[in-house]
C-alpha cells in the first residue's frame, strides 16, 4: 500500500517536474513554475457560482490572498518538490510516517480547494500509513534509518552519545 500510494499519487508530479508534459500548460520549466495559479484562479472564479468549489469562506479567503500576493511563483515549487520528496520517501520506505503525514496534509489541502479526484482515498491511505508508520517502513529504509537516527522518544546510535563519552558526574 505504501509503494502504491507513493507511485500512484506522485507520478504526475514527477512527469510535470521533469517537463514530460508537452502541452505547454503543465510544464513548470516552460511556464516559470506557475502551476498553482490556474487552479487558484479557477477555484476563486467558481466561488461566485451558486455552488462554489471552495466551500469554506476562510479557505477561499486564504486562496484569494495567495493569488493577490502572487505566491504562485514560489508556492508551486514547494508543492512540486514536496510531492517528489513524499513519493521518494514512500517508495523507498524512508521516514514513512513523516512522508505520509505531509502527503495527507497536501491531499487535504487539495480537497479543501475543491479538487475531488483521488485525493479523498489518498488522504485515507496517508492516515493509515501515519498510524502504521513503523510497520509500513519495515520493508524499506526505515528498518535501518530509525535505529541509526532514532525517534523522538528513543535516540539512535548515530545521534546518541556513546557510553564512553557520557559524563561520569553523578548527581549530589
Amino acid at each position: 500500500m505504501r509503494v502504491s500510494a507513493g507511485c500512484g499519487c506522485r507520478c504526475a508530479s514527477i512527469s510535470v517536474t521533469c517537463g514530460l508534459k508537452q502541452d505547454g500548460i503543465n510544464s513548470p520549466i516552460r511556464n516559470g513554475w506557475e502551476l498553482a495559479k490556474p487552479y487558484w484562479i479557477i477555484g476563486n472564479a467558481a466561488s461566485r457560482s451558486p455552488k462554489p468549489a471552495i466551500s469554506y469562506d476562510w479557505y477561499r479567503g486564504f486562496i484569494e490572498y495567495l493569488v493577490s500576493i502572487e505566491a504562485h511563483t514560489w508556492f508551486s515549487k514547494i508543492i512540486i518538490f514536496g510531492e517528489l520528496l513524499i513519493a521518494v520517501g514512500l517508495i523507498l520506505g524512508a521516514f514513512v510516517g513523516v512522508a505520509a503525514f505531509f502527503g495527507g496534509l497536501m491531499n487535504w489541502s487539495f480537497i479543501m480547494a475543491g479538487s475531488a479526484s483521488t485525493n479523498g482515498m489518498l488522504f485515507a491511505i496517508a492516515t493509515w500509513l501515519v498510524l502504521a508508520w513503523r510497520n509500513a517502513g519495515w520493508i524499506g529504509l526505515d528498518r535501518w534509518l530509525l535505529p541509526a537516527l532514532g525517534t523522538p522518544w528513543e535516540p539512535g546510535h548515530l545521534v546518541a552519545p556513546s557510553a564512553s563519552k557520557r559524563s561520569t558526574l553523578k548527581p549530589a
